[in-house]
């Protein structure tokens, strides 16, 4: 939380002079949504994705290992901080919202709240999620599978789609309409948090 915090702070705070375009960001992340998207859709792009990341993986496997047998719990920890880090481009609308903020010259407190406590919800949610499921994977585990094969090509799909539909600027039309046609409570709803 405090990494993904930190990150998102200092681009609502500092974008703009360190350079970054925030337009170059969104086209960049819709890319990387379609490319995911493909590759989710097409079984021989996930098999060669694995083949090459296969090293990869047992080298950052390795890397981990030493680090949990050196530092422990710290070592978890900095895991954390690089996986919020990493993290933190996946939350456009958050991210979006503080640098706005910042933008609209607000206080900086105000988009490190912002930030911090998006990051709060979310990994709140996942513990949860994670005591929650520990014994339910075990028995699960035949049918999970069997629906992740399913749920690929649905999210491969969902992503593609959202990927095209930022690159076309589609997603700020349907928003624009959805602004317009929806209830004026369900927008009220939807920004009081």
């Amino acid at each position: 939380v405090l990494a993904f915090t930190a990150t998102g702070f200092v681009v609502a705070a500092f974008g703009q002079a360190l350079g970054i375009d925030t337009l170059v960001v969104r086209n960049a992340g819709a890319i990387i949504l379609c490319l995911v998207g493909i590759v989710l859709l097409i079984p021989r792009l996930q098999d060669g994705l694995s083949r090459i990341a296969t090293p990869a993986a047992a080298w950052a496997s390795r890397q981990q290992s030493a680090l949990d047998d050196r530092a422990g719990l710290w070592g978890q920890a900095l895991i954390g901080a690089l996986l919020g880090i990493v993290w933190a481009p996946c939350v456009g609308p958050t991210l979006g919202a503080a640098v706005a903020l910042a933008a609209e010259g607000k206080d900086l407190g105000e988009v490190a709240l912002v930030m911090a406590a998006f990051g709060l919800g979310i990994s709140t949610v996942l513990l949860v999620i994670a005591f929650a499921a520990r014994g339910a994977l075990a028995r699960w585990r035949g049918r999970m599978m069997a629906a992740g094969g399913r749920g690929k090509i649905v999210l491969g799909g969902l992503l593609l789609i959202v990927g095209i539909f930022i690159l076309t600027g589609v997603d700020r039309q349907l928003e624009a309409f959805l602004l317009d046609h929806l209830p004026d409570r369900v927008t009220e709803w939807s920004t009081a948090f």
